[in-house]
């Protein structure tokens, strides 16, 4: 009798499963968080998310006039650029929810150093665009594209923006910043290349598109020291941006390869070349433009 009800109750079970995957209802939402608590175990020395002698704000609701961003891509995205730089105006980064004063190395991404966000931000409430702005960090130092789309990174940006949603009720945009890790020219056992870029590309706007309809800005990305610039690779990532709707023109980074621009390793940015990608990035927000 009791195979017989467990011959019963295995299909439910899986059909079940299936349909909460398929639909999301429970238990899918409490089986990502525990994959997702599972997956950070690993990355938790490389993801900065010490949030101890940070204080949190204590309401959003302070900030109605405000901008909201999710940031991705890889290192320059992240915390690689020299530090030194300290916000002037109501600049926040978010992690889990929870807002703090942007401070350098910024929360939920890796590296232990500076960002632009910060500046960005700035230069953002100075021209007038918001009375505030929030920066939710989650890029992978070092990642191409195959890995952003899925396993821990995509878990995590995952994870980050619906908690975003959930507090700020919209995201204005996704700024991404990626590409030299698709650098024709890495030197590396499996170099990417320009023809695995937009494959991947279009599966995480895929993705993203279940979440929020927030634009994807796109850079330009290809440079990175002695591996030069990758012109097939920027010929891609344009492409992308002209023809896919929702894709916008984020920064030409490539543009800043003078040594003022970079730190020693002619691969991350100096305050200066920091300075010089936030003003793109706020002039490419504030033209939302898609050609």
């Amino acid at each position: 009798m009791k195979k017989r009800y467990l011959f019963v109750l295995l299909p439910l079970a899986f059909a079940y499963g299936m349909l909460s995957a398929q639909l999301k209802i429970f238990p899918y939402e409490q089986l990502r968080q525990i994959k997702h608590l599972i997956s950070m175990r690993d990355v938790l020395a490389n993801r900065y998310v010490d949030t101890a002698g940070k204080v949190p704000l204590a309401s959003v609701a302070t900030y109605p006039e405000r901008l909201v961003f999710l940031t991705y891509g890889q290192s320059n995205a992240a915390n690689t650029g020299q530090l030194g730089y300290e916000v002037r105006q109501p600049v926040f980064m978010v992690s889990d929810g929870v807002a703090y004063e942007y401070s350098d190395p910024s929360l939920g991404t890796t590296g232990p150093n500076g960002s632009v966000w910060g500046r960005v931000g700035d230069k953002l409430i100075e021209q007038g665009a918001a009375k505030a702005v929030f920066f939710i960090n989650v890029a992978w130092g070092g990642a191409s594209m195959e890995e952003l789309v899925r396993d821990h990174p995509f878990d995590y940006l995952e994870n980050q923006l619906r908690q975003g949603l959930d507090q700020f009720g919209r995201i204005d945009g996704i700024l991404i910043h990626h590409g030299e890790r698709h650098n024709k020219n890495i030197p590396d056992k499996t170099p990417m290349g320009a023809e695995t870029y937009p494959e991947p590309f279009m599966e995480f706007r895929g993705k993203l598109a279940q979440l929020t309809d927030a634009p994807i800005y796109l850079s330009l990305v290809s440079y990175c020291g002695d591996r030069g610039i990758d012109e097939e690779l920027l010929k891609v990532q344009d492409g992308l941006i002209r023809d896919l709707e929702g894709v916008l023109r984020g920064v030409n980074s490539d543009a800043l390869v003078d040594v003022k621009y970079r730190l020693p390793d002619q691969c991350h940015f100096s305050a200066a070349g920091l300075d010089a990608m936030a003003d793109d990035w706020v002039s490419a927000i504030l033209a939302k433009s898609e050609d």
